[in-house]
Order: C-alpha cells, then structure tokens, then sequence
C-alpha cells in the first residue's frame, strides 16, 4: 500500500458560522442555489423545501439527538470520573503495587467514556468559533493533538502542582486526562524530557527517590482530577440552557433558527471523525502527515502510554456512526439524503459508511505493537484498510453532502482533497 504524503492537516480550525439556505421549492437542483438567504422555512413544510417525508423527519432526528444522545452525554463519563478520583486516593506511595493498576484500570473506563463525548463537539463543548454557543469547555478535560508531556515531569519535580490555583494558571496542554494517563502509565523511573531540558541536564529529575516520585505523582494525580471535575461541573451546568436552546429551533428566536441551524452544527462537529480520527488519530501514525517524518510514528499515538489508541477509536466512531447512518428511522445524515436525491445515493453513502465501521471495527485495542514493529507486520494491513476506507466514506461527507443537504462545511475543507 502506498501513499502521498500531504504538506499539513492544521485543516479544521474555523468554520464559517453563517448559513445558506435554499429557498425555492424545486427539490435537490436548487440545494446548489444558495445565494438566497431570509426566506421564512419555519412556515413551510419539509415536502416544500425538497425533502421527501417519507424517508426523513427534521423533528425526529434532532429529539432523536436530544433525548437519546445530548440530554445524559456526560453521566458515564461523571460516574467513572469518581471510581477513578477515589482510586487515586487509594494509591500506595510505597511502590506500585495493585493499588497501580486499580486506578490504571479505572482510567481506562474513564477515558473511554470520554471518547464518544469527545465526538459530540457542539455547543458549550465545542469551539467558539465551530458552532452555535460553543465555549470550547471540552479543551480543560482533553486536549489531544496539543499535549506537552515534558510540561507534566517538570511540574512533578519543581512541585508547582502543590501552589494554589495551579490548574486554573496552567494552559491546557498539560493538564486533564492525558496528564493524569502519563502520571498513572509512564514509567516511574523515566520522564519525558529531552536531555537538554533542565530537570535532565542539571540532574534534578535523577536526583528524586522512586518512593518521593510516587508521592509527588498521587499528589499531583489528586491535583489533575480536581481541574477535570471542575470543568466538568461547568459543562454540566451550562448544559441544559444548550438543550433548550436545541429544543426551541422551532420559534426562530433563539439561537437555531430552524432545523438546518441545528443539523448543519450537528455536520461541522462531527468533523472530528475527518480532522481528528482519520488525519490525526490514523494518518499521522501511518507516516502520512506531518509532524510524522519516519515511515511510521507510534509515538504520536493517542494514548500511547495505557495503549488504547485502537479502543479509542472505535469508542469515537461508534458514537459517528450512530449519528451518521440510521437504517431503522428516518433520523440519520443517510435519510436526509435519501429524501432529497433518492434511494441509490444514500445506498452508496450506506455502503461507503458500513464498509468503514466493519473493517475499523477490527482495529486492536493498542495500535503500538504493530506500529512498533514497522509497516508490513501482522495487523499492519488492518489499521491501514480502516484509514482507506474511512478515507472513502469522508470524501463524500466533505465533498457531496453540503450540496445535497444545504449545509456548509469549514472553509478549509475546500482546499482538502486527501
């Protein structure tokens, strides 16, 4: 299997936040036409605006959305948050024993109820500048992509995490989840340091006792987890104003002015597949992106350290998928395009989408043996038919959906054409 190399993917930054919304009644042609915009749609039935009813329903996919998807997103994630903060507490400063791997195996469950969050970037989870209300609260759990590690071990050695209000004077690339999986997972007796960083060249990191480590590490663990709860006691709070808002669509007074308002935010978020799982998650370690210069680069794996980069993945795109492809209502991304261009496109859409979920399905839950034994190993061919064909199933959601659907995608996909 070859590829081309592409010069960068700082791609999905920005979005463009208007919308364009056809405004006649001729079905799909006129989905092309988007220079009309303030026609009133919230008095005109769906049949008018081009959308058979009988394949999907506007009303049902976003209650669909609320109801089953918004309204109790992050309680998983919230119940396994404190098995793991009261494992934490339990950690024996002596030397890792069991008390190690109770917290690690909480950790597990806790950042793979994170990872079908981390999908759902809408509202107060996602960033201001994607979508409607966004506040960009989801950065302060997890900021993959942007995580400093050798930040993390020189706050283990200086003791900084001890000063009061250390989270709240700390960015955010050294702290949350990953800060607490380096803590729990790297070796005691490493850090991740270059040795040009001062607590290697002047000896400072050396210079602690495995015993001192492991108190310093529960203590800034305890640390971490308060800021994680904190932000995650915002969103919470913030939620259900967003939900309303959601539910209100209808009035054409809040935020959403009718439903494309709301299933154009639902599109833009769910980008993440294409920026974050296939580009980031997948291209990079596959030596098709940048920073990745070798022919494979497992350390730029997610996770790298608890290996659950393969399980983090699936986590992400099972949340995708129950989103994007319904086959039993008239509430996914593939009805809306059966109701507006018929049967035969949204079944190549179907089969694009289930041939993605069914080989990446097969990833391993860690991406690092085989990655680490170099392409061309045992595994390797399944972790590059699951970037195939997600690569294939995204072309159409980037290129042919914001026609079909009169949806706007980020400015920068238009320039994208891996």
């Amino acid at each position: 299997m070859t590829y081309q190399k592409a010069k960068s993917i700082e791609k999905v930054s920005t979005f463009e936040a208007t919308s364009a919304f056809a405004c006649t009644a001729l079905g799909l042609f006129v989905l092309l036409i988007t220079a009309l915009v303030g026609c009133d749609e919230g008095e005109r039935s769906s049949t008018e605006m081009g959308i058979n009813d009988e394949y999907f329903s506007s009303s049902e996919m976003i209650d669909n959305l609320v109801s089953e998807r918004l309204t109790n997103l992050t309680v998983d994630f919230s119940e396994a948050l404190t098995r793991l903060e009261s494992s934490v507490t339990n950690l024996s400063t002596a030397s890792q024993d069991e008390s190690w791997s109770i917290a690690q195996a909480a950790f597990k469950d806790t950042i793979l109820a994170w990872e079908v969050v981390e999908v759902f970037q809408l509202g107060p989870l996602g960033s201001v500048s994607n979508v409607e209300l966004g506040q960009s609260l989801r950065a302060a759990i997890y900021s993959y992509d942007a995580f400093k590690a050798c930040t993390v071990d020189v706050n283990l050695v200086n003791g900084r995490y001890l000063n009061e209000g250390f989270i709240a004077g700390q960015t955010y690339d050294s702290q949350g989840l990953l800060a607490v999986e380096q803590l729990l997972f790297a070796p005691v007796n490493e850090n991740l340091c270059p040795s040009t960083s001062p607590i290697n060249r002047e000896g400072s990191f050396a210079a602690l006792a495995e015993e001192d480590r492991l108190v310093r590490r529960k203590a800034y663990l305890a640390v971490l987890l308060d800021g994680v709860r904190e932000a995650l006691d915002t969103i919470e709070g913030v939620w259900p104003s967003y939900l309303i808002e959601l539910n209100n669509y209808t009035s054409s007074e809040g935020a959403f002015m009718d439903y494309r308002d709301v299933l154009e935010d639902l599109y833009v978020a769910l980008f993440y597949v294409e920026t974050y799982v296939k580009d980031r998650k997948l291209g990079r370690v596959l030596g098709l992106y940048e920073p990745c210069t070798d022919d494979v680069c497992p350390k730029l794996l997610e996770l790298y350290h608890s290996g659950l980069s393969g399980f983090s993945i699936r986590e992400n795109l099972g949340a995708f998928f129950d989103l994007y492809i319904d086959a039993n209502a008239k509430t996914g991304f593939d009805a809306w395009v059966e109701s507006v261009a018929g049967s035969d496109r949204a079944t190549l859409i179907r089969d694009e989408a289930n041939q993605a979920k069914s080989s990446c399905a097969l990833l391993p839950d860690s991406l690092r043996p085989i990655l680490e034994s170099g392409r061309g190993s045992e595994g390797f061919d399944v972790i590059e038919t699951c970037f195939n064909n997600l690569q294939t199933m995204l072309t159409t959601y980037k290129a042919e959906l914001p026609s079909l659907l009169g949806v706007n995608p980020p400015m920068e996909s238009a320039s994208d054409t891996d």
